[in-house]
């Protein structure tokens, strides 16, 4: 499995202006992504959070959506490696399933 890089994570939940509601996008990211995978499929999602609340709101509105999984994190005490996956499984509530981070 290959993950998908997902550079996008600080476009879906950043609000510049008062009009920008990042829920709304994650809501719609993560129930098209649910609707676009059969029922066990995973999809792993590398991602580049700045804050634990865009972490949270990621994990929060995946699972919204009907996905189980979880945060998995590489290398967690570098600054330079740390590399942070979501990894999703469609319709399951399966987490323990979940790999092992690296580190």
């Amino acid at each position: 499995m290959v993950p998908l890089v997902f550079q996008q994570s600080r476009w879906l939940c950043n609000a510049d202006k008062s009009s920008h509601e990042p829920r709304l996008r994650l809501k719609a990211f993560f129930g098209s992504l649910y609707r676009c995978l059969a029922r066990g499929a995973r999809a792993v999602l590398q991602f580049y959070a700045d804050n634990v609340k865009q972490t949270e709101m990621l994990v929060s509105f995946a699972m919204k959506a009907g996905f189980a999984g979880g945060v998995v994190i590489d290398w967690p005490h570098s600054s330079k490696a740390k590399k942070s996956y979501l990894v999703l499984t469609c319709g399951t509530s399966s987490i323990a399933s979940l790999p092992k981070g690296k580190g």
